[in-house]
């Protein structure tokens, strides 16, 4: 065993008897313990600041792995709350997957980038295409990913659309209405 495998093994061992998640900083390979507000990418700001500075193509080619059976590119980066790759670029965080075809493809301007794949951590730009609002609104409904919530679907509907007709077909005022069924 070298010296320096021998070295990290044992900070290893140490951090871990701690009950700390040992964590080896992206930047300069040190095993160092995060402190509980940090993401605990880096050991030190001055790390963070010289991975910043790396271009942006090797920073973003460090933060995918391959998929093999589907050839995504999967982002091991931030993700959104959503599940979307995040990336800090030109001073505001980005969309890994925008940032991907721009990289690999070329120029957005205002388009959408959708995905063929339907993976939203996967960068992989031949799994990317343009189009417009309207293309991934369609391409969503047709896929089956869309849950339009309308009628009694809604979280929030106290109605079934069988009282509303009902209702409507009473002649009931509104305010006897809302009586009649609890709604105010």
């Amino acid at each position: 065993m070298a010296v320096s495998e021998k070295n990290v093994s044992d900070d290893l061992h140490i951090i871990s008897r701690r009950n700390q998640h040992p964590v080896q900083c992206e930047a300069c390979a040190n095993v160092f313990r995060p402190k509980h507000n940090s993401q605990g990418r880096f050991c030190s700001n001055k790390c963070s600041q010289l991975s910043r500075a790396r271009p942006l193509k090797d920073r973003f080619d460090s933060m995918w792995v391959p998929e093999p059976n589907s050839g995504c590119w999967l982002w091991t980066g931030t993700l959104s709350r959503i599940g979307y790759g995040m990336i800090r670029a030109s001073g505001k965080q980005r969309s890994a997957h925008r940032v991907s075809f721009e990289l690999y493809r070329g120029s957005i301007g205002k388009m959408h980038v959708l995905h063929f794949c339907d993976v939203r951590c996967c960068v992989n730009p031949d799994h990317l295409f343009l189009g417009t609002h309207q293309d991934n609104m369609s391409d969503m409904s047709r896929k089956g990913r869309s849950n339009p919530m309308i009628g009694s679907k809604h979280h929030c509907a106290k109605l079934t659309e069988e009282a509303v007709v009902k209702a409507r077909e009473s002649g009931m005022t509104t305010r006897e209405f809302a009586t009649l069924y609890g709604v105010h």
